[in-house]
């Protein structure tokens, strides 16, 4: 589990080949609060984060970046599209802080 929780949190993106097949959406529980889609081929039209005390629906825009707040416990994505379109889901890395300079006058 430990080597599970170390990825989980790790700098390290998650990317998923998602296909919609003939179900027309496709859903995943999140990991992590930073996602975006790449790579999109056929026809997306919308994507819904459901969470265990918030829902929102977005537009589908390829390379776009989701942030879904901290506040936000228990989150699904589901896109929906046309039959077969498929799409890279990618869950984004934590962040490695940038190295900072100070300098006193």
């Amino acid at each position: 589990m430990q080597i599970i929780d170390d990825f989980i949190n790790s700098d390290k993106n998650i990317v998923i080949d998602a296909d919609l097949e003939q179900n027309e959406s496709w859903h995943y529980e999140l990991l992590r609060n930073e996602f975006s889609i790449a790579k999109i081929q056929g026809k997306l039209h919308k994507l819904e984060v459901r969470c265990a005390n918030k829902r929102h629906v977005f537009t589908i825009e390829e390379d776009n970046v989701w942030k879904v707040p901290q506040s936000w416990q228990g989150c699904s994505v589901y896109i929906m599209g046309d039959d077969h379109s498929k799409f890279k889901f990618i869950e984004h890395g934590k962040q490695q802080p940038a190295d900072t300079v100070s300098a006193s006058l």
